[in-house]
């Protein structure tokens, strides 16, 4: 894991400052510093290092059904490699490990825009077992109206947010993940 010095905050303070839609005065100043370093776990200061949040936990609860075990989808021998790099980035950022589940997905590769690869996982089967939380999500007129009267907005960007959110221990097995590589969970 990469470590992090009083320099590095430095630059994210600065960072965070050059990339704000909103121009502060010094009398904001201190407190927004105040602000980063109270939540300095919540921002990435290496381009390669990613955050979880520890506000939340995503659950994948399937009762008692039967794991479901698919096969891996062939990946062309041109991308490979690439899917390789992918896997040893993602294994070295603590993202993903080696898995002996006995669930598995297959693996969705899609080109980016950019022309670098997207690893994707397909659990629309997965999805069909598992138990939904029907806990009503909020309609956008309930926040804009929680929102009425207040002074300043912030808006923040999850890098990678679907890998932000971290597992339960217990539900890493479910959402293995199988490729031309091997088995791999998050």
């Amino acid at each position: 894991m990469l470590e992090r010095t009083n320099s590095d905050l430095v630059n994210a303070r600065s960072f965070c400052g050059k990339h704000s839609s909103i121009k502060t005065t010094t009398e904001y100043d201190e407190p927004l510093k105040g602000v980063v370093d109270r939540f300095d776990d919540l921002f990435g200061v290496f381009d390669q290092e990613l955050t979880q949040t520890s506000l939340v936990e995503h659950d994948i609860e399937t009762g008692s059904a039967q794991p479901i075990r698919q096969k891996a989808r062939p990946v062309p021998l041109g991308t490979r490699i690439e899917l390789r790099k992918i896997l040893e980035d993602l294994v070295k950022r603590d993202i993903i490990e080696p898995s002996q589940s006995n669930w598995s997905s297959p693996i969705v590769l899609v080109r980016k825009k950019d022309g670098t690869l997207r690893l994707c996982v397909d659990y629309r089967k997965l999805n069909k077992v598992s138990h939904i939380d029907g806990y009503p999500l909020p309609t956008i007129d309930t926040i804009l109206q929680n929102l009425s009267g207040k002074r300043y907005f912030s808006t923040l960007d999850l890098a990678s947010g679907y890998w932000q959110i971290k597992l339960p221990n217990d539900a890493k097995a479910t959402s293995a993940f199988v490729t031309t590589e091997g088995l791999f969970q998050f």
